[in-house]
């Protein structure tokens, strides 16, 4: 009777990363099978690196050796830490990578640092020379806010008003390093004309004047501008920020 002549089929690559598998069989039909692992079944799972191969026997007796096959596992990154410095994140150093928010990756986010574009939480998964990628654990980030507003002024033709730009709440400023800000207030030109001096200009129909300053320690008032009611060509206007 002749021999038999085995043939191992892989069912996936035989280059992977730790944590997957290949599944290895033999031709069915024989008698008795002997994996190099010391298993006795028609195919096997494989998790670590090794050169495999398989000896089956016939119902004649005739046994036969399959050809090797090496199979790799490649190990993973170490698991990446994200720190945080004021609005940026930053990985511990590995070959590639990719930010996520909320589970999503972020587009063009492969850099070992990520310019926070918004409060949620954030990983990044990084890549080894091997293709292997490890994630990291979540960091819940906040971004800080601030509220600012202009109250309700009313005035007669001729009179003065001074107008203050108010910070009505802030939330985690100081620990942003946020210092300074810039304000751009506009109204119509008609109404209000600017008697304090400042940054004025007119656009079209519009009054604008930049303001810039520092953050108080609490609320309060940010910065002030004096300007005189006019009798204009309306009976009230919005003040806008920007």
């Amino acid at each position: 009777f002749p021999n038999p002549a085995p043939i191992i089929t892989p069912g996936g690559p035989l280059v992977f990363c730790d944590g997957d598998s290949v599944v290895l069989s033999a031709p069915p039909g024989f008698a008795r099978y002997r994996w190099s692992t010391g298993e006795t079944t028609q195919r096997i799972t494989v998790k670590t690196s090794m050169l495999a191969t398989v000896t089956v026997e016939d119902v004649n007796g005739c046994t036969g050796v399959a050809p090797s096959l090496l199979v790799t596992v490649n190990p993973l990154p170490q698991r990446p830490v994200v720190t945080q410095n004021l609005d940026t994140l930053f990985s511990t150093v590995e070959n590639g990578y990719q930010w996520k928010s909320g589970g999503v990756p972020i587009a063009g986010a492969t850099a070992p640092f990520l310019l926070i574009p918004r409060s949620g939480t954030y990983t990044v998964t990084v890549r080894n020379v091997f293709g292997c990628e490890a994630t990291s654990a979540p960091l819940s980030v906040t971004i800080a806010r601030a509220a600012v507003a202009l109250p309700v002024i009313e005035a007669a033709p001729g009179e003065r008003v001074t107008i203050p730009l108010q910070l009505l709440s802030s939330d985690g400023l100081s620990l942003s390093g946020a210092k300074n800000f810039t304000a751009e207030i506009r109204f119509d030109k008609d109404l209000l004309v600017p008697v304090s001096a400042g940054n004025w200009s007119v656009q079209g129909s519009e009054r604008v004047l930049s303001l810039q300053g520092s953050w108080p320690d609490t609320t309060g008032t940010l910065a002030t501008f004096e300007c005189m009611a006019m009798l204009g060509n309306i009976a009230s206007m919005p003040l806008r920020i920007a």
